[in-house]
Order: C-alpha cells, then sequence, then structure tokens
C-alpha cells in the first residue's frame, strides 16, 4: 500500500519487477517530470497497479490516473503490467505514449483506459483495455493515434452520456482521437456494446493500408447513433484487412451529411 511519487527535471527510467502498489487515496506511481519516462516491464515479471475508489485532493501536483505521467511514457519490456483505475483514468499521460513491448492490461471503471494528451505510438506488444464506464473511452488522444504493430484488443460496455455545456449526448467508444488515425500494421480489435458506442471515432482523417482491424458495435441508437468507424474528414483503405461490423445505423460514417447508407460506405 503507498505510492510513488516522482519530482525531476531530466528523462529518467523505471524497472518493474513483480511489483504490487495500491494506493487507496490517488495514483500507484505518479511521474510530476515533464521529460521522458521510460518504463521497462522486466521479461517474464507480472506487475500491478491500483489506485482507490477516491482521491485526496490536492494543489500541490496533478493526480489524473493510476498511472500518470507529466511527460511522454516508452513501454518496454516482455513482461505484463495490470492497471486498474477505479476512480479516474488507468492511464494518463499529458504528453505522448510510445509502445514497444511488454503485456500491458488497462482496466477503468470510471474514466478511459488510456488518456493521452500529445500522440499514441503503437509498435509492438500487447494491449488490452476494458472500459465499463459510460461515456469512457479506451483509448482519449486529443491527438494522432498510429498503429504499427502489436495485438490491441479494446473492449467498452458504458452507454452514452448527456453533456450539459455542449447539449447533446457524448458516446463511449473504444478509440477517440480528435486528429488523425493511422494503422500500418499489428491487429486491432474493438467491440463496443453500450448505447450509442463507437469503434473508432476520429476527428481528422482514418488511413488504413496495413494490417488486421476488426471494428464492432451491438449496443442500441436510443440516444445516439452507434457506428463501428467514424471520421469525420473520411475514411480511406487501401490494404489489410479492414472489418467493420454495426447492429444498428452505420457500419463506416466518412463524415458526409447524407442519409444514404450508399454515402458511408468506403
Amino acid at each position: 500500500d503507498g505510492s510513488l511519487l516522482i519530482f525531476r527535471e531530466k528523462q529518467f527510467g523505471i524497472k518493474l519487477n513483480g511489483v504490487s502498489i495500491n494506493n487507496t487515496d490517488g495514483p500507484a506511481i505518479n511521474n510530476q517530470c515533464h521529460k521522458a519516462l521510460y518504463l521497462e516491464v522486466t521479461d517474464g515479471s507480472t506487475n500491478t497497479l491500483t489506485d482507490g475508489t477516491s482521491y485526496n485532493e490536492t494543489t500541490d501536483y496533478q493526480q489524473k490516473g493510476t498511472l500518470f505521467s507529466e511527460g511522454q511514457i516508452y513501454f518496454s519490456g516482455t513482461g505484463t503490467l495490470n492497471v486498474t483505475g477505479n476512480y479516474k483514468h488507468a492511464i494518463a499521460c499529458d504528453d505522448y505514449i510510445v509502445m514497444d513491448q511488454a503485456t500491458i492490461n488497462a482496466t477503468s471503471t470510471a474514466g478511459n483506459g488510456i488518456k493521452v494528451g500529445e500522440g499514441m505510438w503503437i509498435d509492438g506488444g500487447i494491449l488490452n483495455i476494458n472500459v465499463t464506464a459510460d461515456g469512457g473511452r479506451g483509448i482519449r488522444c486529443d491527438f494522432v493515434v498510429e498503429i504499427s504493430g502489436g495485438t490491441t484488443t479494446i473492449n467498452t460496455s458504458g452507454d452514452c452520456v448527456y453533456d450539459d455545456e455542449a447539449q447533446e449526448y457524448s458516446s463511449a467508444a473504444c478509440i477517440k482521437c480528435n486528429d488523425e488515425f493511422n494503422m500500418t500494421g499489428g491487429t486491432l480489435e474493438m467491440k463496443s456494446t453500450g448505447d450509442g458506442g463507437k469503434g473508432i471515432n476520429c476527428g481528422a482523417v482514418i488511413t488504413f493500408s496495413g494490417g488486421t482491424l476488426i471494428a464492432t458495435t451491438t449496443g442500441s441508437n436510443d440516444n445516439a447513433k452507434p457506428k463501428a468507424v467514424k471520421a469525420d474528414n473520411g475514411i480511406i483503405v487501401s490494404g489489410g484487412t479492414f472489418k467493420a461490423n454495426v447492429a444498428k445505423s452505420w457500419a463506416c460514417d466518412n463524415g458526409t451529411d447524407s442519409e444514404t447508407p450508399e454515402d458511408h460506405l468506403t
């Protein structure tokens, strides 16, 4: 029981080797350094990070998730890291995340599986994300998401929630990115089962040229339209295996305002 809190001015590394950290009132690991954190998950090890159901709030530093970093996070190693977010996000990063190796299991019952500010690059490893929160996202990124390798599986089961400020419903999604989504390799399998849920919800262009992408939504359309793959500015598919399955509404939405089904197919 406890936490690891780091204040530092230069990049550094942490090696996890069979550690279990449970902080009942805040993040398990909180990196307040704005430079890179090289997080190695030691080969053959299993590591667990858990937060509590409430945080002891402070104005001295930010606390955005069970594993939180002000700076970039580089994941490496071939061990396993289990991260559970009971109050906020499982993994949160104000900068960007690069995943080269490791098996990461991120679970959130309150926020997002991974919340990242400046982009996410998945080059290898195994990433499993399970989110049960209403309006929660598997990966919530303010910039680009790029996948070139590895195996990524994301499940969301939360319903959409009403945004009083925007005066509209906000849906759960396996991946929500404000900028481009690019995939050139690897495997990405997504399933969203809640009302109005999305597989990918992209604010720019989706470009898919390799690998395997499978997106499935099975939820109702009571308050929002479930869509397997949605991009505001177009969907470009030029290679690989691309499958979009939906029980209601559109399998693919490329940003058109048309209600004609053919206009949504790419």
